[in-house]
């Protein structure tokens, strides 16, 4: 092998290895072409292979985009072709100008595998690719490295066949379709001829190599998977052996570009390869999520096109793209979504890459600080010494500014001072405390996350406000007015100015976590532990990173935490080592987090049962509670349930007594009374409810799975970085004192008459004829009293009106004929009360009534009744009318049912075991002991029923 000068610029290996980089390298598929002016100098008017062929100037060609774009580029590409491969298999190509290549004798009947060369001396035949390949690295002296590539087994394939690019690839899939065997031997000449090809490119000098498979978009995810990636793989699986055979022993990063093959990007990070080219249908930040921390470098991937845009345009894409990669500070390369075209500008390309070096090294800037620190290093239990040693508590004050540590707060001259009272010294307080006023005003202070008053600030508030005891002192004071002096001190307080009083606390933010100040994150963000892993001491002390280095430290980093989660009949119980697993040697699945994988799950156990009610949610239980025991199956079944789940999770608690005891935390998650109760308080449970080492899980969770609780105990466990809280924007309250002093006016006594109307009213909803007729006596009041106010009951003026407006027909009865109400009287809109009757009925007792009492009671055409009628009369034309009704819907039914059964008669019928007809072999009939009458009778009942089903669901 030839010794070349030491490489100077090493990144693009480092970032291909997947090490770490101080900006991501960038270099430009088709960077030596036809859109630098310096290119068509040097090849002049000779043939595009005949230019490859000459190691002088296809070395020329490779390194001019490097001294064209000085200090941008971080790779130089050997200038060749990807259809070398064929030409040493037999095939005679030509590059036509405005074309590409076209073969003068491409594959198009099985037979025409037979005359190329299956077996090409690819070290013989493309000598002179090995030799431009030496000049070129020995040009370079080491400025960048030297890529060499190939073309990938299918896009050869398709070329072979096709003869030159295509759009409707139809001889390519006539191959893979009808020639299938061929297309095999065919791909397996390729392959075999692509890893020679590459391995002696290495020999030459090449320090990086690219398989370029062109064509992989025109092929479905099932042909890519037959077609395309087992020859992919191939050549990454056996290339290293071949390597090894001709004495390379160093580490060549190997590149694979299918474009086109979006639905194939999992499979092409599993191919062996150490970088996957993208095009520019992907997403970045779509194609990170895939890789899903697989040990996988990306390339590329932006649309060419975009470098005939604006210089603004091409930043703005330029940093889309990098973001959306991740800043590139690990397993990133730039580089186009494909090659350049002809047409391009080099100005624009420069431009390109001056912007690629400018926010690849601003968001290595940005993200730098922690590009040491991996999720590992955040794993409380065993925190990275370097993590924990940046750490240092931040404080905020109640408006959520951020405090140094070693600052204290500003005196305040207020004449109520807000001090956060730490608890080992506060004195204990008696029982008269909790019967005081003092006690009501600090519990609503509380609510209103305000700090708790001192007795000396109180007596000096009710010195300055003069306000007696709220608490009944004096015996004249109502509740109302007790409640309204505290609220006047309470709304006092609760708005004073926050710039007047303001505590400073790590506990003064909203946020579930405890938050750190650290070196490692960018500025705005912090470190964040979630509340629920300390204990209140610490939390009320403030001695948190004490807490924190316990607890990565022996015993805790040893020892164990129990995790239970129980809600809607699901249940997941988790003993969980703090030691992480070992996953190292495994299988890896990228569909799981690595973190969750490690999760050391010691003992586990899921249940579930049918507690809750399907469509509506909540417990049996619960709704026993709220709306009374229900009688039904479900209900039954489901109080059942409830019990046995009850019972076996107790029954698992006692099994994992021992863990329970040493455990040194148990996370909880029993939103309902009756959940909880199922794991801590019972009559000899494991876990007293007072036990300080339940907490509750500080984050909302899913159904209760150990899937689950490894999530939750992978979120629980680790740091997280998150942002800085936001200041909160105080707004002054204008209390308006009158109104909190001012005493609820009782409500308007009602008049006389008002409370006659109310209880007249009353009575006749409730059809109390007796007690309707006791009033009107007792009070002297007439049957036709007349409603008040008017204008509220216009339309009903009268118990008659009302009674026949609400359809009371037993109320009308009484009024006419106990109580002789006048029927003739009109109300506002000149209308009787029959005519205001709302129901048929209410009308015939209207004449019923005029039946009974006689034509000389009133003037019976004046009250609009209608003609009299007996009760005899009126049941007669009811049942008169019931029967036509039913006659009617008999019609309608067997209407229909004619129709049902002409459709069905003309469908045929097939049985279960598929006789035509619908008769079941072997199977006594349910109708075989009927008489043909009862069967007919029972026939023509059954279709009457679904007949009128469906007429129901129609109306």
């Amino acid at each position: 092998m030839p010794s070349f000068e030491p490489l100077k610029n090493d990144l693009i290996l480092r970032a291909a290895k997947g090490e770490k980089v101080e900006r991501p390298p960038i270099w430009i598929m088709r960077q030596a072409g036809r859109y630098l002016p310096e290119y068509h100098e040097v090849k002049g008017g000779r043939d595009f292979f005949e230019t490859c062929r000459d190691a002088e100037i296809a070395s020329e060609i490779t390194i001019q985009p490097v001294d064209h774009f000085d200090g941008l580029i971080d790779a130089a590409i050997i200038f060749s072709d990807i259809l070398v491969i064929p030409q040493a298999m037999g095939f005679e190509i030509n590059m036509i100008e405005g074309k590409g290549p076209v073969f003068a004798d491409p594959l198009r009947s099985r037979e025409d595998i037979n005359r190329i060369n299956l077996k090409p001396d690819v070290l013989k035949s493309l000598d002179w690719a090995y030799k431009a390949i030496t000049l070129t690295r020995t040009k370079l002296k080491g400025r960048v490295p030297l890529l060499g590539f190939c073309g990938a087994p299918w896009t050869l394939l398709v070329y072979m066949t096709e003869g030159q690019g295509s759009k409707m690839f139809r001889f390519a899939k006539q191959w893979i379709y009808e020639y299938t065997k061929e297309s095999h031997t065919l791909l397996q000449a390729t392959t075999d001829a692509c890893i020679e090809f590459l391995a002696q490119q290495v020999v030459a000098g090449a320090q990086m190599l690219q398989v370029f498979e062109s064509w992989a978009g025109e092929l479905g995810p099932h042909e890519f998977d037959e077609f395309c990636l087992p020859y992919l793989r191939q050549i990454a699986a056996k290339l290293p052996g071949r390597l090894a055979e001709l004495g390379v022993k160093e580490k060549i990063p190997l590149t694979v570009f299918a474009k086109g093959a979006w639905y194939a990007l999992d499979e092409l990070c599993e191919s062996g390869y150490d970088t996957v080219s993208l095009d520019w249908l992907y997403k970045p930040e779509d194609a990170v999520k895939v890789v899903n921390g697989r040990r996988i470098t990306l390339q590329g991937n932006l649309d060419p096109g975009i470098i005939y845009g604006s210089d603004e345009v091409i930043s703005k894409k330029v940093e889309q793209m990098i973001k959306g990669f991740g800043g590139g500070k690990q397993n990133y390369i730039v580089n186009f979504g494909h090659g350049t075209h002809p047409f391009m500008k080099p100005e624009k390309i420069e431009h390109f890459l001056k912007e690629c070096h400018r926010f690849g090294s601003y968001y290595y800037f940005f993200t730098a600080r922690m590009t040491s620190v991996a999720k590992d290093d955040l794993y409380i239990f065993s925190l990275d010494e370097a993590v924990k040693n940046s750490l240092s508590l931040l404080h905020f004050d109640e408006s959520a500014a951020v405090v140094a540590v070693n600052e204290a707060p500003v005196e305040t001259k207020s004449p109520i001072e807000n001090q956060i009272v730490d608890p080992k010294t506060e004195p204990e307080k008696s029982k008269d405390y909790y019967k005081s006023d003092l006690h009501r005003l600090n519990l609503k202070r509380q609510v209103n996350s305000l700090p708790p008053l001192t007795e000396d600030e109180f007596d000096k508030l009710i010195e300055t406000q003069s306000v007696e005891s709220i608490s009944g002192s004096e015996e004249s004071e109502t509740e109302d007015e007790e409640d309204n002096k505290l609220n006047t001190i309470f709304e006092q307080l609760s708005t004073k100015n926050e710039d007047e009083e303001q505590s400073v606390s790590h506990m003064n933010t909203n946020s579930p976590y405890i938050l750190f100040q650290s070196s490692l994150v960018d500025q705005g963000k912090a470190f964040g532990l979630y509340k629920a892993l300390f204990s209140k001491a610490s939390l009320d002390t403030g001695n948190v990173l004490e807490e924190v280095s316990q607890i990565s430290s022996e015993p805790k980093r040893l020892g164990t935490s129990v995790l239970l989660m129980i809600g809607g009949g699901h249940f997941a119980g988790a003993v969980v080592s703090h030691t992480p697993k070992n996953i190292k040697g495994l299988a890896p699945n990228h569909k799981i987090p690595k973190q969750e994988q490690q999760v050391n799950v010691l003992q586990s156990k899921t249940f579930h049962r049918y507690t809750t009610r399907r469509k509506q949610g909540g417990s049996q239980s619960a709704s026993d509670n709220s709306r009374g025991k229900a009688n039904s199956a479900g209900s039954s079944i489901r109080r059942y349930n409830e019990q046995a789940l009850q019972q076996e999770v107790r029954e698992l608690l006692n099994l994992w007594k021992s863990y329970l005891q040493n455990a040194d935390f148990v996370f909880i998650r029993a939103n309902a009374v009756a959940n909880r109760r199922a794991l801590v308080g019972y009559e000899g449970a494991p876990l007293a409810a007072d036990d300080k080492r339940i907490r509750n899980f500080p984050f909302t969770t899913k159904r209760a799975t150990l899937s689950e609780l490894k999530r939750a105990w992978v979120q629980l466990a680790h740091m997280q970085v998150v942002d800085l809280p936001k200041a909160k924007k105080v707004t002054e309250k204008k209390t308006d004192i009158s109104k909190v002093q001012k005493t609820p006016s009782p409500a308007p006594e009602l008049s006389e008459s008002d409370k006659h109307t109310k209880e007249i009213i009353n009575l006749l909803k409730k059809l109390k004829a007796p007690m309707l007729i006791n009033y009107l006596k007792k009070n002297g009041l007439d049957a036709n009293y007349q409603f008040t106010p008017g204008n509220q009951h216009a339309h009903a003026p009268t118990p008659l009106h009302y009674a026949a407006s609400q359809g009371l027909h037993h109320m009308i009865q009484v009024l006419l004929v106990n109580l002789k109400a006048d029927p003739t009287i009109l109300n506002a809109i000149g209308k009787t009360a029959a005519q205001m009757s709302s129901t048929s009925t209410a009308k015939k007792t209207f004449q019923i009534a005029r039946n009974t009492l006689g034509e000389e009671f009133t003037d019976w055409n004046a009250a609009k009744v209608g003609p009299p009628r007996t009760r005899e009369e009126v049941a007669k034309e009811e049942e008169q009318q019931k029967k036509q009704q039913e006659a009617e819907n008999r019609r309608l039914i067997e209407e229909e049912l004619a129709k049902k059964t002409e459709m069905e008669q003309k469908k045929p019928t097939f049985s279960s075991g598929g006789t035509l007809g619908g008769k079941v072999q072997n199977r006594p009939s349910e109708t075989s002991e009927l008489t043909e009458q009862q069967k007919t009778r029972l026939m023509r009942e059954q279709r009457a029923r679904a007949a009128e089903a469906r007429m129901k669901m129609l109306l």
